[in-house]
């Protein structure tokens, strides 16, 4: 997978996770958020693959 596939889909989960986060109020939450985006690749098997 090419690098700005990657980086196009983290910012679209990220923006998701944006829209959930303002729903359930944990925006304020950011150490929460950073963890969810660094595990994302992990859960889906992103990461590192090219």
């Amino acid at each position: 997978m090419e690098f700005k596939t990657y980086v196009r889909m983290m910012y679209e989960q990220t923006v998701l996770y944006e829209r959930f986060a303002r729903k359930y109020d944990l925006h304020r939450n950011s150490l929460q958020i950073l963890l969810w985006i660094l595990n994302y690749p992990k859960e889906t098997g992103y990461y590192m693959t090219q």
